[in-house]
């Protein structure tokens, strides 16, 4: 790092003094957490580590389901002819 630099690093210098991880992008490409970072290389090659996503919760929803399996929301208008069972289904979130 150099003045002509410094701007380039504040962000990561300032992530490190408010405690988050830096990494750095090792010879192959992959991020590594660093320790006791020099910051020797371009600015590009380092980065703040990423926070894990938070899932959002699953949603929980009323349908119609007739005999051959075909679901309906509750608010479509559904055929009088053909008889339909209310059904919960809960969303699941990988």
């Amino acid at each position: 790092m150099n003045k002509e630099n410094a701007k380039e690093f504040l962000p990561l210098v300032q992530a490190l003094a408010d405690g988050k991880t830096i990494q750095f992008e090792n010879f192959i490409g992959h991020w590594e957490d660093g320790v006791n970072l020099e910051f020797g290389f371009d600015a590009k090659s380092y980065r703040i580590k990423p926070e894990p996503r938070i899932k959002p919760e699953p949603r929980t929803f009323e349908m119609y389901i007739n005999e051959k399996g075909v679901m309906y929301p509750v608010s479509d208008y559904l055929p009088t002819n053909v008889v339909f069972k209310r059904i919960t289904v809960r969303e699941v979130l990988e």
